[in-house]
């Protein structure tokens, strides 16, 4: 080190210090290190295949939560006493595949292979929507926001959406429709996005009360004698959208299987690239990881949260328009105000998939043959307890997620042991 009388000279600047050259070297780079037993580069600072290390171990863990959701459901099932592999069985045959057995030549387990289609189908039908309700949980929390108003998104984005359609005809109706459910959506989000950016309201407040307002409009809009109602059945139903704007037909075996799983993919493709290979997607993470640090680092922030939240709520009402579109070709009152369980289901699909697009995607599929496979149950399981049990399995795969990031949080046992009050006696016990 040098001595403090040779850093300043008569009648100029402070002399520079250098740092010395071996310590910009550091350790040798011609040989990494090995830390752990994993191949150590100095030069990255990383640990060599450290990366797809983690990423396994949270699939695993991912996994892990999984099983144990299958096991309480079991319990669940046991203490309505039935058998919980028989009705897991035909949970899987419900959703459509077992239509893997009915390939095997000879079909020894005599599968009817247009029903296991049909029902392969109708799993698809509804893996489609659930990505992208997954897709509009996924990019908020990744930038550090929570968006409960996928319902309220969903359901506007599908009301401009068919109207648009409806009203401008066949020439240009579904594209018409596509880019409404976009917009609506996205402006429910972006709102939300707005007050919490410039009010710093909290955007699950904001959110619920967006999704209580469009569905209670849409509930009038579409009741009796509302005035989007069918004027000639007088049933609280829209107008059919036209099969000639419906979403293509991709197969069919007594169940059509439409595009919209095609549109859910380009979805995911798009949310992959956005996130891992564009600045926008580092601007996010940045944001979600540290709010201040993104500030003073120049990011716009505020102009991030409502960017974040519009394209969260643009996937829920491209959702919507999949629905629509492709499965029932109309709206109904009724449904608008009982679909809170299929619209949160959302979130559950981005807390499982860890907000990752493969992970969003895997999780998607598993809601669906939950949700799916339940309707379909025969035999095993009264049909009364039949939507209950998807319902169960999917609150306790949450829960156990929840429990899992707070243990973490915590620090695991030594984390909550060092916060619980003991005191440490010195001396003698008396």
């Amino acid at each position: 080190m040098r001595h403090p009388s040779c850093l300043l000279r008569a009648g100029r600047d402070t002399r520079p210090i250098h740092p010395r050259r071996r310590a910009v070297r550091g350790p040798r780079r011609s040989r990494p290190t090995a830390v752990g037993g994993v191949a150590r580069d100095p030069r990255s600072g990383h640990d060599r295949g450290g990366g797809r290390v983690n990423r396994l171990q949270v699939a695993l863990r991912q996994v892990a939560l999984l099983v144990v959701a299958l096991v309480v459901g079991g319990l669940f099932i046991v203490l309505a006493g039935y058998n919980p592999f028989a009705v897991y069985g035909e949970l899987l045959a419900g959703a459509g595949f077992n239509l893997v057995l009915a390939i095997i030549p000879g079909n020894p387990a005599g599968i009817s292979t247009n029903i296991a289609a049909g029902n392969l189908f109708a799993t698809i039908n509804v893996w489609g929507p659930l990505i992208l309700l997954g897709l509009s949980a996924a990019l908020p929390f990744r930038a550090g926001l929570f968006n409960v108003g996928s319902q309220g998104q969903y359901w506007f984005g599908a009301i401009l959406g068919v109207q648009l359609g409806i009203t401008i005809g066949s020439n240009g109706g579904l594209l018409a429709a596509f880019l409404g459910a976009i917009v609506g959506g996205a402006v429910c989000g972006a709102i939300a996005g707005a007050l919490k950016a410039l009010r710093g309201a909290n955007e699950v407040v904001t959110t619920i009360m967006i999704n209580w307002l469009v569905v209670y409009t849409g509930h009038f809009l579409y009741g009796y004698a509302g005035p989007f109602a069918n004027p000639v059945t007088q049933q609280p139903v829209s107008v059919p959208f036209p099969e000639g704007m419906r979403l293509p037909e991709l197969l069919k075996s007594g169940i059509t299987l439409h595009a919209g799983i095609l549109v859910a993919l380009v979805a995911v493709a798009v949310f992959g690239v956005l996130m891992s290979r564009t600045g926008f997607g580092f601007s996010v993470r940045t944001l979600g990881s540290n709010r201040h640090a993104a500030h003073y680092a120049g990011m716009p922030t505020k102009r991030l949260t409502v960017l974040v939240m519009g394209i969260g709520g643009a996937f829920a009402g491209l959702a919507g328009f999949v629905e629509i579109t492709g499965t029932t070709g109309q709206i109904t009152g009724s449904n608008i105000v009982g679909s809170s369980s299929f619209a949160f289901a959302g979130i559950a699909v981005a807390l499982l998939g860890r907000n990752s697009a493969v992970g969003v995607l895997l999780a998607a599929l598993l809601f669906a043959a939950l949700q799916s496979g339940s309707r379909f149950l025969s035999g095993s399981f009264p049909p009364e307890l039949a939507s209950s049990l998807s319902g169960v399995l999917q609150a306790v795969i949450v829960f156990l997620i929840g429990a899992n990031s707070l243990f973490s949080y915590l620090g695991g046992l030594n984390g909550i042991a060092a916060r619980l009050p003991i005191r440490k006696t010195q001396g003698a016990v008396e």
